[in-house]
């Protein structure tokens, strides 16, 4: 139902006593302020609150919920309800607080003392709100660490507060203390997210996670270990920690999701430190033992290519004492850097030690395609590999190969034959639609679908290909393979004949085919199978039919699926298929279900058994409801509005499998029959649940244009859909996510007025956190714009945020001349309004809708402009706590954002606008200039940002960009040392970012950006080097600086944009690129290379050089070298030049 708040004109009298002794005892909670101020209706709610029944006091929650501003006046009361006896009207108070945010500031103490409620929904509700409402981190955290118990299923919810946590783990210095407390609780899985959360604090928490590393669970020291990683080079004095967990046993077996590797988090840590890191490592092979080694290589080539300057002491560990199979797989891993070690490798590959061959084999195999001659290392490996006596360096040979050779077969095929059954799988592996298959090779693998080992069997069904059922023979010999009384044969016989058809049964993430979906690429195959199948009846029929009981789920599921593709006049295979619905296994059932749809004649008689097997899904196997509703569509076209009945009735089924199965298969009927499922929704007797679920999983707009007027279907339909859907939007006690799905769904019924009502009900006076911002921006007519322009001058400062933000996407506006040239002309004059509004926030938002819509059609407005420029002035303006603002050019919102933009200067948003407004706002510059100099990092990286649109008409920000990047090499900008590790050096990588914009005016910070080409920071190291090619004329010093850069293997990032940087510097450069060409670093002639390349007509001169070096023995060198002849040339010839981004300088 939709909540409308009474309104009655009169009291009862002992209503007038109770609203009396509310109001004084409202007036005594107040504290020493003043009270908010309380309208009658707020009053009244109040009182039923207080006094009336569950139901009663409910329905006084959700008009509480509804009141906007003014429910900052009941929130005392709310207060008081957390205390109730009812845990559902604690955990509804907790949800409206939330809601409210800093308008509720003084409910943060109750609301941390709700965290260790008897009830979890109290709990839940409570920790959610706090996620809005400030409280003290001194009192929050160890609340959230006393109840916090651990998850002892993997799809048990989160205890609450964890979220709080990891929030606090991002706001500053001051929470270190309370976090490090939390370092020291029992539970090892919340020490590992204390130290996790750590990591957002910055700089005042590397101390605390260094000594988490030597926590005595691994887990937690792989926390610190992450925590140390999102630091990057401030966590640079936890590196010599961090290098002796990783030589020690002390990384434990602690594995990051989604790893493949035990000390993964350390490794990552070393990588985000950077050059510092790797410098310690390679350091530390000097001292360590073989023991110690052998855990610091792996660390090393983790680092991929950014570890080749590691690569010569590695090669000497190779071919001295080792230890060898570590050295070889780190070279392999670190790739083409290490390539000229490839010869090295030959004889680890024919060293006595096994491992040492197979990890030489696959490091070989890396490297050895950039070699002179691929040809001959594809045959030196093939050679030396398969005919090696192990079968663990056969095997690693094959995998080898394909990481150089994918798909290349070229006489690996005896592989096939091998005793050992990984050999036999690694050569099937090999395999790739690419590869060149003969009818010889096709049969074999066939034969190996009898193999006697599994995966070997496994690996056969892999590697066939549809296309390779349709070879002469294959089919037939599939089906003598079918016949046999083996399992195993009959099994892979009939999963390779499944080849045609498609495969949902082994692949348990993978949603249901629909009937329609089985496309043209599927036909040929079947009918080829078809074909051998009829052939054959009387013996293939009998085979599948008994294969149906077979004890193999596997093979269940083929025959059901290929039992579809014969005949059925006698109706005998439809029965057989209807008994099997009931099989154990969903992978079964899925399988019977698409193959009834597909008997030949239909089974009507089916049609009932598959609308109950609708109510069997499986988390396993995705789809079951949407084969079986597709199949009985089917079998039974003149009965569909039963299937749709059916799907919509599951929509309240008690197992959420259920709910989420049918709404998937209502999605895939959309568009065609949205107006039938809105009627069934509609309809009299559906449930709350059945709305919600459907919210929840039937996006009712897919498939229509936000732009086009939406299809019929009847106003009257349309309006108490909308009803329905507006009231799980504004119900308080549903989740969020929910409410913005039903949004979602009232958005698609085309009232556009009743839409934009729902908007400012909902985000504005609801106060529902705008995590979808596309849904503000889905109007569609001229009529719901209006309505929004009009709540532009509402009282509430929310519903005014809202509908600013409603306005800034509107497409009516984007045309200065069109139709809606008025709305345009008005929308502008109420945001120019709304710059000097009292609530920090709506301005805020009104010059990010300005910027917005000025930067797709001029705006013509030199007052904005002036008012703008006007804010950037201001050093004072902040967003006010809790703050939100809508991200435009991301379009998007969450709720790490709120935490990020409360307190930021408005300042900040006033030049995002004037950089969209770039056209027309030259008269700011010097208000811009000025900002640069403003105390807080984030307004220089921002005003930065905005001047560096604005090109050279900004030369006169030359020196204050200077400034920027001095005060941070310096340490006066405070940020070496400051919280937060995001904005940390981004100013002075942002100045000189623009300062690389303006070109040689900026010749004067030369000296500076030598000197940050040296700074410990990767973002200001890089943002120099780049502008050093753009404001040098030629300079000696810049070019020293720059080939110092180049010629530096700790850092190959700076080494790539010194090359590029010396390519722009033109001919004052060219002497020293040509003598590079002549350098022994591999690495540093293609750099040359490529920096000669982006010089063009320039680099003229070069080519005697470049052509010397196209011989060279190294192909990546060649192929730079022949990339760089080619473009000078062309360059010379006329041809657009080629300074394309994209590979002119080599990525390494």
């Amino acid at each position: 139902m939709h909540f409308v708040p009474r309104s009655s004109p009169r009291f009862p009298t002992h209503e007038y006593v109770a609203l009396a002794m509310t109001l004084v005892a409202l007036t005594v909670n107040a504290g020493a302020g003043p009270p908010a101020a309380m309208d009658g209706e707020t009053a009244r709610v109040l009182v039923r609150l207080r006094e009336g029944d569950l139901r009663t006091r409910i329905d006084a929650l959700q008009e509480i919920s509804v009141l906007g501003h003014r429910a900052e006046a009941a929130v005392p009361g709310l207060i008081a309800t957390l205390d109730d006896p009812e845990p559902r009207l604690r955990a509804g108070a907790a949800k409206v607080l939330g809601r409210l945010g800093e308008e509720a500031a003084s409910a943060g103490d109750a609301l941390v003392a709700r965290l260790r409620d008897p009830d979890l929904t109290v709990r839940t509700a409570a920790a959610g709100a706090l996620d809005r409402v400030p409280a003290a981190p001194a009192k929050l955290l160890p609340a959230i660490l006393d109840v916090y118990r651990p998850r002892t299923e993997a799809d048990d919810p989160a205890s609450p507060g964890t979220a709080a946590i990891r929030r606090l783990g991002r706001a500053d210095g001051t929470v270190v203390k309370p976090l490090i407390d939390g370092l020291r609780r029992p539970d090892a899985e919340l020490r590992e997210m204390v130290a996790v959360a750590l990591g957002g604090i910055g700089e005042p928490a590397v101390d605390p996670l260094i000594a988490a590393l030597r926590d005595p669970d691994p887990r937690v020291r792989g926390g610190a270990a992450t925590a140390l990683g999102k630091m990057g080079h401030r966590a640079v004095r936890a590196v010599p920690a961090l290098v002796a967990a990783i030589e020690s046993e002390a990384v434990g077996d602690f594995i990051e999701p989604g790893s493949d590797s035990p000390r993964w988090a350390f490794y990552a840590a070393m990588t985000e430190i950077g050059p510092p890191a790797l410098r310690a490592l390679v350091s530390r092979l000097d001292e360590a033992d073989l023991e110690g080694r052998s855990r610091l290589l792996p660390a090393i080539g983790s680092l991929g290519p950014r570890g080749r300057a590691a690569v010569p002491r590695i090669v000497r560990l190779l071919i001295g004492t080792g230890p060898k199979p570590e050295a070889a797989e780190a070279l392999g891993k670190i790739g083409d850097p290490a390539r000229h070690a490839a010869p090295m490798l030959i004889p680890a590959m024919k060293s006595p030690d096994a491992e040492l061959r197979a990890r030489a084999a696959m490091a070989f195999g890396r490297l050895s395609r950039s070699l002179g001659s691929p040809e001959e290392a594809f045959l030196r490996l093939r050679d030396l590999g398969l005919s090696d006596p192990s079968a663990r360096v056969r095997v690693a040979a094959i995998r080898a190969l394909s990481w150089g050779w994918a798909g290349r077969i070229s006489g690996l095929d005896p592989a096939l034959e091998e005793s050992d059954a990984d050999v036999r799988v690694a050569f099937l592996d090999h395999l790739t639609p690419e590869s060149t298959k003969s009818d010889r090779l096709v049969r074999r693998i066939v034969d190996r679908l009898a193999d006697r080992d599994e995966k070997v069997r496994e690996a056969a069904v892999r590697a066939l290909r549809r296309e390779d059922i349709t070879r002469p023979g294959v089919v037939s010999a599939l089906l003598d393979m079918a016949l046999r009384p083996e399992v195993a044969c009959r099994t892979g016989a009939l999963r390779a004949l499944m080849l045609c058809r498609p495969r949902t049964y082994d692949n348990p993430d993978y949603p249901g085919f629909p009937l329609g979906m089985v496309g043209d690429e599927f036909r040929t195959s079947a009918e080829a199978v078809r074909g051998e199948l009829i052939r054959r009846r009387g013996h293939a029929e009998k085979a599948l039919r008994d294969a149906l009981d077979g004890p193999s789920s596997h093979l269940r599921a083929s025959a059901a699926r290929l039992l579809c593709l014969l005949p059925d006049e006698d109706r005998e295979n439809a029965r057989i298929l209807v008994a099997r619905l009931t099989d154990p296994d969903p992978a079964v059932r899925i399988q019977v279900v698409a193959a009834l749809g597909e008997v030949s004649p239909r089974p009507r008689s089916a049609f009932g058994p598959l609308l109950q097997a609708m109510k069997r899904p499986s988390e396993r196997v995705r789809g079951i409801v949407t084969q079986a509703a597709d199949a009985a569509e089917a079998i039974d076209p003149e009965r569909a509005g039963l299937v749709l009945d059916r799907l919509v009735h599951l929509l309240d089924h008690p197992d959420e499998m259920t709910r989420a199965e049918a709404g998937m298969a209502l999605s895939f009927r959309l568009p065609a029959i949205r107006p039938k499922i809105l009627a069934a929704l509609c309809a009299p007797g559906v449930s709350r649940r059945q709305i919600r679920a459907a919210c929840s999983s039937v996006p009712l707009g897919v498939g229509l244009d936000p732009l086009e007027p939406l299809p019929p279907q009847g106003l009257g339909l349309s309006i108490r859909a909308f009803a329905l859907f507006r009231s799980v939007a504004m119900d308080f006690e549903e989740e969020d996510r929910t409410r913005e799905q039903a949004i979602d769904e009232s958005r698609s019924l085309g009232l556009d007025l009743s839409y934009a009502g729902l908007l400012l009900d909902a985000y504005g006076r609801s106060r529902l956190p705008a995590s979808r911002p596309e849904l503000l921006w889905g109007l569609r007519t001229p009529g719901g714009l209006e309505s929004l322009l009009d709540a532009l001058r509402d009282r509430d400062p929310e519903v005014r945020t809202v509908a600013i933000y409603g306005v800034a996407m509107n497409r009516s506006l984007l045309d200065p001349d069109g139709e809606a040239a008025m709305l345009r002309g008005r929308a502008l004059d109420e945001l120019l309004k709304l710059l000097d509004d009292t609530d920090t926030q709506v301005r805020w938002a009104a010059a990010a809708t300005i910027g917005a819509i000025g930067k797709r059609s001029p705006l013509r407005r030199p007052a904005i402009v002036d008012r703008l420029t006007e804010m950037v002035g201001d050093r004072g303006a902040r967003m006010r706590p809790g703050g939100w603002i809508v991200v435009m050019e991301e379009r998007s919102l969450g709720g790490d954002e709120l935490a990020v933009v409360s307190g930021r200067k408005l300042r900040i948003a006033a030049a995002k606008a004037l950089e969209d407004l770039k056209r027309e706002s030259d008269s700011s510059i010097p208000n811009l200039i000025e900002a640069l100099g403003d105390e807080e990092p984030g307004v220089r990286i921002e005003v930065a940002d905005t001047l560096g649109r604005f090109g050279d008409r900004a030369n006169s920000a030359v020196g204050p960009l200077l400034e920027v990047v001095k005060a941070y090499l310096d340490g006066r900008s405070g940020q070496k040392t400051s919280p937060g590790p995001d904005d940390v050096g981004q100013d002075a990588a942002c100045a000189a970012w623009i300062l690389e914009i303006l070109g040689p005016v900026a010749r004067s910070a030369i000296p500076v950006l030598i000197r940050s080409t040296e700074d410990t920071n990767p973002r200001v190291r890089v943002s120099a080097t780049r502008a050093l090619g753009a404001v040098s004329l030629g300079e000696k010093q810049v070019i020293d600086a720059l080939l110092r850069r180049l010629h530096d293997p700790w850092d190959v990032v700076v080494s790539k944009d010194a090359a590029t940087s010396l390519g722009r510097l033109g001919v004052t450069a060219l002497p020293h690129l040509v003598s590079e060409l002549r350098s022994k670093d591999m690495e540093v002639r293609i750099l040359a290379a490529g920096a000669l390349a982006w010089m063009g007509e320039s680099a003229r001169p070069a080519l005697g050089a470049l052509r010397q070096l196209a011989a060279d023995p190294d192909a990546r060198t060649r192929d730079a070298v022949q990339k760089a002849i080619n473009q000078i040339e062309d360059a010379g010839k006329g041809k657009k030049d080629a300074k394309a981004e994209d590979g002119v300088v080599p990525d390494l």
